[in-house]
């Protein structure tokens, strides 16, 4: 998925219309052809960066699985976090299950607070593009257009994903991931890439 979000971006990238939309300099004119594809680039980009966050929460489930010597503990752990978290009262700031586990795997009550905010972080953007809307884009004709969204309920962000965002985003799913394999060690879950090699391979 990764490569497919390059491609769409290689097609528009360099091009005044990508720099004026990206930056949102000035008046342009509508173009329907570079508008779908960066809307393709877009969507392409969300998909990587929510599978991204399910191979984070994945690999926390593994590590609290491998790090917890009781079966029904791990299982408590990996299904039901806030239960555990609740009854020990720890991780009060945490929101997400992903930030929740990486609570319990810390085993620790002082809690890293930078990689629980960044955890939650990543989990609500995850969650911001699982339960999007679909909109309907209407072109008039002579650069006018009208974007027609179907969401009716919650905050619409309109966030627009673009491929320049996956580095530093990779950036903070790499700093959870070795977060989570320091409390485990890295040759017990056999991880040897990172999200960063991604982006410059």
């Amino acid at each position: 998925m990764h490569s497919v979000a390059r491609n769409y971006y290689e097609l528009t990238r360099g091009s005044d219309y990508r720099h004026r939309i990206t930056s949102g300099s000035g008046d342009f004119l509508f173009d329907s052809s570079m508008y779908d594809t960066m809307e393709k680039e877009s969507c392409i980009v969300g998909m990587v960066k929510a599978w991204a966050v399910v191979t984070l929460e994945s690999l926390v489930n593994h590590a609290i699985a491998e790090a917890l010597n009781n079966k029904v503990l791990a299982i408590m752990a990996i299904e039901y976090p806030s239960q555990i978290t609740d009854k020990l009262r720890i991780g009060k700031s945490a929101r997400s299950e992903l930030a929740k586990k990486i609570i319990i795997l810390s085993d620790s009550v002082e809690q890293n607070t930078k990689i629980i905010s960044l955890a939650d972080k990543l989990a609500d953007t995850r969650n911001l593009i699982v339960h999007d809307k679909p909109f309907s884009v209407i072109d008039h004709g002579e650069g006018e257009f009208e974007i027609e969204y179907f969401r009716s309920r919650g905050e619409d962000s309109n966030e627009q994903f673009r491929y320049e965002d996956l580095q530093v985003f990779y950036e903070d799913c790499d700093s959870i991931r070795d977060y989570i394999l320091t409390k485990t060690g890295p040759d017990s879950l056999e991880i040897s890439s990172s999200f960063s090699s991604l982006f410059n391979s």
